[in-house]
């Protein structure tokens, strides 16, 4: 059975949506790019990716602290990132910006005198 160049060509792109995504994860696993910032400006290749898929590829981010976080503010975790509102990005975003402390604390390190 002979594959048209088209079907080829479908098979290319999504390896390569594949291989952004792949690298998209280590970025946020290593904590080189953060969660809050693909949420909010996401590359045209995670536009389809679930929303649990990029929390749940942060350090400490296991599915269910996914479930709990995405329940506590009312959106699917089987949602799309390129079907969230403005709103729900800049929710997602906020807060995201205080779990992204170590577990325990709740204010920055502060030198004392």
């Amino acid at each position: 059975m002979a594959v048209s160049s088209q079907a080829l060509q479908a098979l290319a792109q999504a390896n390569d949506v594949r291989a952004v995504r792949a690298r998209l994860k280590r970025r946020l696993a290593t904590s080189e790019l953060r969660a809050a910032d693909v949420l909010v400006t996401p590359p045209r290749e995670a536009a389809r990716m679930e929303i649990a898929a990029v929390l749940g590829s942060q350090r400490g981010w296991g599915p269910r602290r996914c479930q709990r976080f995405l329940a506590r503010l009312g959106i699917s975790e089987r949602k799309s990132i390129g079907s969230l509102t403005d709103r729900q990005r800049l929710v997602l975003a906020a807060q995201l910006a205080p779990s992204a402390q170590p577990p325990g604390t709740t204010e920055p390190d502060r030198v004392s005198r």
